[in-house]
């Protein structure tokens, strides 16, 4: 398991609610594993909170309407960024860290190397699949 470098870019830290106290409580980000951390940290990933998606263009691709390679890729791009984020929190409230690490890396990294030929609906439903695979749905 890497770590990120604390020369990063990324955020110091993330905030998180305590379960007990629910008192805000900050968590280091290069505590989590270097595959996980998102380029974007969502505080709710699903599409509706994120603000990474419109309505619009979600509704456009499940009604089927046609989308350019941008429209698709920008579905990817979300899909990994969703991901990424939900393994991160799933990891940080994991009883045994390791193997969540070790259930989910592979889904992450087939996720990272769909992205960069995302052109259509296809590459994305593509995504979509191993997404279910693992569990997860970020539609």
């Amino acid at each position: 398991m890497k770590r990120r470098p604390r020369s990063s870019k990324a955020p110091s830290h993330i905030y998180v609610r305590d379960r007990e106290t629910g008192r805000i409580v900050a968590i280091p980000t290069s505590i989590f594993p270097l595959e996980f951390i998102p380029e974007v940290w969502f505080e709710n990933p699903y599409w509706r909170y994120s603000g990474y998606l419109s309505k619009e263009e979600v509704m456009k691709f499940l009604e089927k309407r046609p989308l350019t390679s941008d429209e698709a890729y920008k579905l990817g791009k979300y899909i990994l960024l969703f991901a990424k984020n939900l393994a991160c929190m799933s990891w940080l409230f994991s009883d045994d860290r390791q193997g969540y690490f070790e259930y989910m890396l592979p889904c992450i990294h087939k996720l990272s190397q769909i992205l960069p030929r995302v052109k259509s609906r296809e590459e994305v439903w593509e995504m979509l699949n191993v997404c279910f695979e693992y569990g997860l749905d970020p539609f």
